[in-house]
């Protein structure tokens, strides 16, 4: 008797345990259906921060995760890992990082490439501080960025330095601080022939333009000269002049009809 009452509890147990199991895993599995096909689960907005406020706009970086109405994406499902991958596919996205925030919102938190300058030699292209080159338009606003000329597309690293030492050396003096620099042309800064290597620099400034002639590695003692120059020289007259400054202590001034 004890025996068969001992297999009856046995199996109750074993039914109860079943039972509650069973409808275990039909809550959770409702929780989970709920959670992949309810609508506040949904994606429905992105929340952009960085060193710029929205530097790209919303569309263009849902555009990148395949975020739209017309192919929603769960919360649940969304992938923060893969989502990064796909923002650093854009050419002007420098770094990203995705997180999600519940209920329906993805935080992105990403740096894009800043130009310094234009690639003269090739079309909507700009520059950054480390030699990078990505698309300018329709990502930045149009601005009043040099032109730097190279002599063909690719970028040498040498002929890079010095461009970035001028700009530096440019916008650090007070004395250029009304001008416009609107190329530098470091195309020949490398030539095997060393008379032959210059660098030439484009300067706008009230009215006036300038091309500088100066040697690659002594442009900011030649720089300083052209100040000079500037400050004792009298304009006659608003036609663009070359001012050749490559010979010591030597200026040749050469004006050039519009």
């Amino acid at each position: 008797m004890d025996k068969v009452k001992g297999i009856f509890i046995v199996v109750v147990s074993l039914f109860v345990m079943t039972a509650i199991g069973f409808t275990g895993f039909r809550v959770y599995r409702a929780c989970v259906v709920d959670k992949m096909i309810h609508a506040k689960y949904v994606v429905n907005s992105i929340i952009q921060t960085g060193p710029e406020k929205e530097a790209l706009p919303s569309i263009y970086i849902e555009e990148l995760l395949g975020l739209s109405f017309d192919h929603p994406q769960n919360y649940f499902t969304f992938d923060e890992c893969e989502a990064e991958r796909k923002l650093l596919k854009s050419p002007v996205i420098k770094s990203a990082r995705v997180r999600k925030i519940k209920p329906d919102s993805i935080y992105i938190d990403y740096e894009v490439f800043r130009p310094i300058a234009l690639l003269g030699d090739s079309f909507n292209l700009g520059i950054d501080e480390e030699g990078r080159v990505f698309p300018i338009q329709p990502f930045f606003s149009p601005k009043r960025l040099p032109e730097c000329y190279f002599g063909k597309q690719e970028i040498d690293p040498e002929k890079f330095e010095i461009a970035l030492a001028i700009l530096a050396f440019l916008e650090k003096r007070v004395a250029f601080a009304e001008s416009t620099i609107k190329s530098i042309d470091v195309s020949q800064a490398v030539h095997e022939s060393f008379g032959k290597r210059e660098v030439v620099i484009m300067l706008e400034e009230k009215g006036q333009t300038w091309y500088l002639r100066l040697t690659p590695h002594r442009f900011p003692e030649e720089m300083n000269n052209f100040i000079t120059l500037k400050e004792t020289t009298l304009v006659n007259s608003k036609n663009r002049k070359i001012v050749d400054l490559r010979l010591a202590k030597v200026a040749y001034i050469e004006e050039v009809a519009d």
